[in-house]
This record gives C-alpha cells, sequence and structure tokens, in this order.
C-alpha cells in the first residue's frame, strides 16, 4: 500500500490513524497512577513507561495489521476506481450523447452506474465490516492488558519493573 493512492486513500488512513491515537492515548499519567495508589512515585513512573511501551507497541502493530488489511482487500485499487469512477461520472454528464429527455442520463448510462455504485457499496461493506471485527478483536485484547494490569498483584509489578529497570 505503498505510494498513497489517491485522495480517498490519504483520507482514510488519516482516519484511522486519527482514531487510533486517540483509543491508544486515552489514559493519562495522572489517571494511570491513580489505578495504583500503593505503589511508589518511582514505580509509577517506570509501570508508565513500561505501559508507554506496549500501547506504543500495540499502536504499531494495530497500523501494520490496518496496511495488511488494505493490501489484502486491495482497498487502494477500489479507491482509486472509485475515484476513476467519480472523475468520469462527473465529466460525462456534462456530454449531451450520455443524457436521454430533458437533460437527464439515460437508461443504459444510469443501470451501469447504479450497478458499479452497487457493487463498490458491497465491497466496501466487506471492508468495513472485517475492519469492525478488527476493531472488536483489538479491543478485547486491550481491554484484557488493561485487567491483567489492574489485577495483577505487587510481586508480578515488581517482577516487572525490574525488567523494565534493566
Amino acid at each position: 500500500m505503498e505510494g498513497g493512492g489517491g485522495e480517498r486513500m490519504v483520507k482514510l488512513k488519516s482516519a484511522f490513524s486519527i482514531a487510533v491515537h486517540s483509543l491508544l492515548t486515552a489514559c493519562s499519567y495522572e489517571d494511570f497512577v491513580g489505578q495504583f495508589p500503593s505503589l511508589e512515585p518511582k514505580q509509577h513512573e517506570s509501570l508508565y513507561k513500561f505501559y508507554a511501551q506496549v500501547m506504543a507497541a500495540i499502536h504499531e502493530n494495530v497500523e501494520d495489521e490496518f496496511h495488511e488489511i488494505c493490501e489484502e482487500s486491495k482497498v487502494m485499487e477500489t479507491l482509486d476506481r472509485l475515484e476513476h469512477c467519480n472523475k468520469s461520472q462527473r465529466l460525462t454528464i456534462g456530454y449531451p450523447q450520455f443524457l436521454g429527455e430533458g437533460g437527464v442520463p439515460s437508461a443504459a448510462v444510469r443501470e451501469k452506474v447504479l450497478d458499479s455504485k452497487l457493487n463498490e457499496l458491497n465491497h466496501l461493506k466487506c471492508f468495513l465490516k472485517q475492519a469492525e471485527e478488527q476493531n472488536h478483536m483489538l479491543a478485547t485484547q486491550l481491554e484484557a492488558l488493561h485487567k491483567e494490569v489492574a489485577n495483577a498483584d505487587d510481586s508480578s509489578m515488581d517482577g516487572a519493573l525490574k525488567k523494565v529497570n534493566l
């Protein structure tokens, strides 16, 4: 999916990045520290650094997975075709040979455009369903990580902190 794609692909990538970033940076340092009132400030810092590293890794993995899904489902090609169809439609609407009575597109043109748009819509619905499933899976994993951190006892936290401080 390297090389951009088009305006629609750029917008899709940007929207996805913004959404992932806002989901994975929703926990401030103060909120995080508030979950561990029994720890010392130095332990808070170390644990939060570890948390930030985990979130950065998750963010990178989510971005990579998104790009792989886009490549596998040929999103860029579909969006390029959609842009091309959109441009072609704008160009052909001005030509009288494609228009029927009263300046309305002929039935054949309307039918082709409708079929094309329905096919594209169905493809995009499938892609959206895959993305929603992926988002649900990631949300479940993130929730499990939050629960694991919240349920971890002090001895396992000390072990994790020792690993971080290495």
